[in-house]
């Protein structure tokens, strides 16, 4: 089965569970815990793949609540967190394998 939809659903779940499996739940021991590396993963996959900016996206986050639920997320991040997640990700050596995974 091919990992390629359409649905923004979908995606995300597809990163976030990519993600889950090869990433540690936090970048370090004292940060917030407010999102784990897979949620924001699963966000920046879903930006990419919607073709959407960062503000953007949190506003199809906010819009969505099911797509939220899709990848564990209570809140949604803001914008500059999501940002700042991007940067730090992918300086991550597994991260591009991931984005190949959950992008084909």
């Amino acid at each position: 089965m091919s990992k390629t939809s359409k649905s923004p659903r979908q995606v995300a779940r597809v990163a976030y569970e990519l993600a889950n499996e090869a990433l540690p739940s936090y970048s370090h021991a004292f940060s917030p815990k407010k999102f784990t590396l897979a949620q924001l993963f699963a966000c920046l996959v879903l930006k990419s793949s919607s073709n959407l900016d960062y503000r953007g996206l949190v506003e199809l986050l906010h819009d969505s609540p099911e797509l939220c639920k899709a990848i564990g997320l209570n809140q949604v991040p803001h914008y500059t967190t999501l940002q700042k997640s991007s940067a730090r990700l992918l300086k991550m050596p597994v991260v591009e394998k991931l984005l190949t995974r959950s992008l084909h």
